[in-house]
């Protein structure tokens, strides 16, 4: 009876820290990412603009983290068409294989969408600051400004 308790002791305990090394996994547990964010300003083509309805989108664009990755860069949706999704690892954010719908827009309301875009499509590491429920991205001289959302 000790040996079957001890058995079942270990198979509890590797069972325990496996799934505990997966909460670390890309885009999974207990990531500062998780959960819905709303971009509310953004620097694009030298200067800084806050995101204005019917102003320069046509949708106020959001990202969402959980297990994978998906949102609305303005008009569009897009999302992650791999098992990873994204990797955040000690304040950089990396991206993979994004996919993102290819609907007409409105010209006139693409900015924000075409500097997300950016971002999500980038081949280089963003840089994220995360303070209580703001967050901002930096990518290569753009800034990208977020407030956590109630979403849905």
């Amino acid at each position: 009876m000790r040996t079957y308790l001890s058995s079942v002791a270990l198979v509890v305990l590797l069972l325990g820290s496996a799934c505990s090394s997966g909460a670390s996994i890309e885009g999974a547990g207990t990531s500062p990412l998780e959960g819905r964010w709303q971009m509310v300003s953004f620097s694009w083509n030298g200067s800084d603009q806050a995101v204005e309805l019917d102003g320069n989108t046509a949708v106020v664009p959001f990202v969402e983290f959980g297990e994978d990755v998906s949102g609305n860069a303005g008009c569009n949706n897009f999302g992650d068409n791999s098992t990873v999704g994204y990797d955040y690892t000690n304040g950089s954010l990396t991206f993979d294989d994004m996919v993102m719908d290819a609907s007409e827009c409105n010209s006139g309301l693409m900015e924000t969408e075409m500097a997300l875009s950016k971002a999500l499509f980038a081949d280089v590491p963003i840089e994220v600051t995360i303070d209580s429920d703001s967050m901002t991205w930096t990518l290569e001289g753009h800034t990208y400004e977020f407030e956590r959302s109630a979403g849905g």
